[in-house]
């Protein structure tokens, strides 16, 4: 009897488990659906999304330039280029350069102050605190991420990649 009781107490909790994990899963897809319209596909099998312009986030470095709306085309245009900046770069890790297509991204449009128009890009492996449901909403900000955050500005008059930062 008691070994019964044990047992229906252990089927009990796994199903309370499961719905609560069922849960957030739909959760996170809601979110998703939600920012559809503001996702990229990269051609390197990777998924980022378009901040709007009028996002801020008081650990923003930019949050002082002005913003433009970036469009799927233009992060497309970038996300090749920043992917060729990697490639080259002598500040990219090899697992930066290896794993370029396990990193999600995220694109925003700004004025640096002397009228240059830039692309930052947001790159980070998701990890459990970077889940969809917060990546998509929100910047990442990893201090001590290593190469498996990094971030670079794109200056898409010149076709130029400047700025790139990786975690300590």
């Amino acid at each position: 009897m008691q070994r019964a009781a044990v047992l229906l107490l252990i089927v009990v909790v796994l199903l309370m488990g499961c719905k609560h994990k069922s849960s957030l899963v739909k959760q996170e897809d809601a979110v998703i659906k939600s920012r559809d319209s503001l996702l990229v596909h990269t051609k390197y099998n990777s998924l980022g999304i378009r901040f709007p312009s009028s996002y801020s986030d008081s650990y923003w470095w930019y949050n002082d330039y002005k913003r433009w709306k970036l469009s799927n085309g233009e992060a497309l245009i970038v996300d090749s280029m920043m992917v060729d900046c990697i490639a080259s770069s002598n500040q990219a890790t090899k697992y930066m350069q290896d794993n370029i297509n396990n990193y999600k991204r995220q694109y925003f449009g700004i004025f640096h102050p002397d009228g240059t128009k830039m692309v930052w890009i947001n790159c980070f492996v998701e990890s459990p605190l970077a889940t969809p449901a917060y990546w998509m909403q929100e910047l990442v900000d990893v201090d001590d991420g290593g190469d498996r955050h990094f971030n670079i500005c794109i200056d898409i008059i010149n076709n130029k990649c400047l700025e790139l930062r990786r975690g300590h």
